[in-house]
C-alpha cells in the first residue's frame, strides 16, 4: 500500500472476520481511516461503520464481507465506477471463496480485482477439494496463465485429461505433475 495514507483500499473478509480487520488495520496502518461496512443498524452505534458499500476516499480502507459487494459489480463496471476501481488497491481473504466463476460473490469480487491498480488474494487453503478449484481462485486474481499458461496445460499438469463425449474432464488424483509447486511461486507467497 502507498505510504502516508496515499491510496484507497478494499478489503473484502467473511463477515466473520470484519473487526479482526479492522483492528489489524488500526495497529498497522495508522496511516490509513479504515471503516467497516456493517449495515444500518450497526452503523449508528459506531462512527467507525458505514451502513452500505461506498468506494474508498483516499488514505481510506473500506472493509466489507462478500456479501456485501454491490449489485453493480455482477456487470462490468460503467466509466464512471472503473475510474474509481483503477486507483484501488483490493484485498481478498480466505479467497479460495472465489473458486466458482458462477457464484454472485466470485463475479463481483473479480470485477473489483480485475479492473484494480492492485490486488491481493489471501489464503491458507488455495485448493480446498478439486483441481478446477485453484482455476478458479487464479482466475479471480487473473494469474491463471502466468501461473500455467492455458486451460489445457493446467488439465495435463494437474493430472486431468479430456475424455468421452463434449470433452469432459476426467481427474487422476495423485497425479499432479512435479513442477507445479514451482509454477506456483509465480503466484504464492508461502510463510
Amino acid at each position: 500500500l502507498p505510504m502516508d495514507g496515499q491510496g484507497s483500499v478494499v478489503i473484502v473478509v467473511p463477515a466473520s472476520l470484519k473487526l479482526n480487520w479492522l483492528k489489524e488495520c488500526k495497529v498497522w496502518r495508522s496511516d490509513y481511516t479504515p471503516v467497516v461496512v456493517m449495515g444500518s443498524s450497526a452503523k449508528k452505534k459506531n462512527t467507525e461503520h458505514i451502513g452500505r458499500f461506498r468506494m474508498p476516499k483516499q488514505g481510506e480502507i473500506v472493509i466489507v464481507n462478500y456479501e456485501q459487494l454491490p449489485a453493480y459489480l455482477k456487470l462490468k463496471p460503467t466509466s464512471d465506477k472503473m475510474e474509481l476501481i483503477k486507483e484501488l488497491t483490493i484485498i481478498v481473504d480466505e479467497c479460495h471463496l472465489t473458486k466458482s466463476s458462477k457464484a454472485q460473490r466470485t463475479i463481483r469480487t473479480r470485477n473489483l480485482t480485475w479492473y484494480a491498480k492492485q490486488s491481493w488474494g489471501l489464503s491458507g487453503t488455495p485448493l480446498l477439494n478439486r483441481a478446477i478449484d485453484l482455476w478458479g481462485v487464479l482466475t479471480t486474481f487473473s494469474l491463471q496463465t502466468k501461473v500455467f499458461g492455458s486451460f489445457d496445460n493446467f488439465i495435463e499438469l494437474m493430472g486431468g485429461d479430456r475424455n468421452g463425449y463434449g470433452g469432459r474432464i476426467q481427474w487422476h488424483f495423485g497425479e499432479v505433475d512435479p513442477s507445479v509447486p514451482g509454477l506456483m511461486q509465480r503466484a504464492m507467497l508461502r510463510r
